[in-house]
């Protein structure tokens, strides 16, 4: 897959192996994502981080914070947060 968040708040998803996209809106603007195997992971301008499946469908999750999400990191056990200020989630 390759993946591409903009600042008008879409996400667009491109299946390498078959052609197809994916388009779906998040939020106003997203500032970061992060992918696994089965979920999208996305930092908002909203304040929140919303965890979806590759399709866009219904958001799984969502975390509130005190500020946007502006960056993410994922490993195979544990998601890293990183927020514009010293405000943590």
């Amino acid at each position: 897959y390759l993946i591409l968040c903009n600042f008008d708040g879409y996400i667009h998803v491109y299946a390498t192996n078959t052609n197809k996209v994916q388009n779906f809106r998040c939020s106003n603007k997203c500032y970061c994502i992060a992918a696994n195997d089965t979920q999208l992971f996305i930092g908002t301008d909203n304040n929140q981080l919303q965890v979806r499946s590759f399709d866009g469908n219904a958001i799984k999750s969502l975390l509130d914070g005190t500020q946007p999400v502006s960056a993410l990191c994922l490993n195979e056990s544990c998601l890293f947060i990183g927020t514009m200020h010293d405000s943590s989630f």
